[in-house]
């Protein structure tokens, strides 16, 4: 909605409006900025396996990475990928220069620092201290640890789900300020912890298969599908004959947005799993991978 430029003039007579704000709404950022965290650590292992500079491959993921958020930016106001490379090299990049024992310890304590900040703040104040966790746990190899032995999440769990439950609560009798106030930044984050204890509960039974079916292709795909996602949004505007600006938009506006977005999500999630199929990995990714580690390349996979 935000690239519709679609905002309802009552946040409390539009109920479309009121949902996704529960459901979409600083929900999800959270975690893929984490998941951005770890995937840089993720990078830094690899350099060090493979005898590479970390600083430098750590650069090299970076740079390209902000200058595409700059570009895309232009198209998505509030985009993610220029604010996850500034604190990439504002907050991760100086870690590569510290032996493995101190950058452990060191981004595990200001990642909870800052993401207690972030977290009462919400939007981009939260992805200095989500990256630095990320990092850290990554690390600790925290992720293949939960993956052999989830007791951990799922004793946490119910816990969270009752302080998600109260914070929501609490966001709905301040629904006129949905994303502008900590309730609803405190709320989402909550939700996005609750999420990912929930999947790491998930994925230990028989619904791990489809998971791997419908989030894998996309998640693999995510910085493609992400880019993607900015082209069909704003060509579709137009073609469903949406304002350009829309400072009081109605319950039905936003009911055709969400019916955009779930089209989009499937389409991207069948073409994803058919990419992969034949090249093994999405162009952007790919890209972005030749420009990290300077190998060659190939489509085919």
């Amino acid at each position: 909605t935000q690239m519709w430029n679609m905002f309802p003039e009552s946040a409390r007579d539009t109920q479309a409006w009121t949902w996704m704000n529960f459901l979409a709404n600083e929900r999800f950022f959270p975690v893929f900025t984490f998941l951005f965290g770890i995937g840089f650590a993720m990078i830094t292992r690899s350099a060090r396996r493979r005898g590479r500079v970390e600083w430098q491959i750590m650069l090299r993921r970076l740079i390209p990475l902000l200058l595409l958020g700059l570009v895309h930016g232009i198209f998505q106001p509030g985009e993610a990928l220029g604010p996850y490379a500034i604190g990439g090299l504002v907050f991760l990049f100086p870690l590569t220069f510290l032996p493995l024992e101190k950058r452990r310890g060191i981004a595990l304590a200001l990642g909870v620092i800052l993401t207690l900040v972030g977290a009462y703040f919400g939007g981009v104040l939260l992805i200095p201290g989500l990256l630095l966790l990320g990092f850290a746990v990554s690390e600790w190899r925290v992720p293949e640890k939960l993956d052999e032995n989830p007791k951990p999440a799922a004793l946490a769990l119910p816990v969270l789900i009752l302080f998600t439950a109260i914070a929501s609560y609490v966001q709905y009798l301040y629904r006129d300020q949905a994303g502008f106030s900590p309730h609803s930044s405190i709320a989402g984050f909550l939700f996005a912890a609750t999420w990912v204890a929930a999947v790491v509960v998930l994925v230990r039974t028989p619904l791990r298969q489809g998971f791997e079916v419908v989030f894998a292709p996309l998640g693999r795909m995510a910085l493609t599908n992400y880019i993607g996602a900015t082209v069909i949004l704003l060509a579709s505007r137009p073609l469903l004959g949406i304002p350009a600006e829309q400072g009081s938009a109605t319950n039905a506006s936003f009911l055709t947005a969400w019916g955009v977005v779930l089209v989009m999500l499937t389409a991207q999630m069948i073409f994803s799993a058919l990419w992969l199929k034949r090249f093994g990995q999405g162009p952007l990714e790919k890209l972005w991978r030749k420009i990290t580690w300077g190998t060659g390349f190939h489509m085919s996979s």
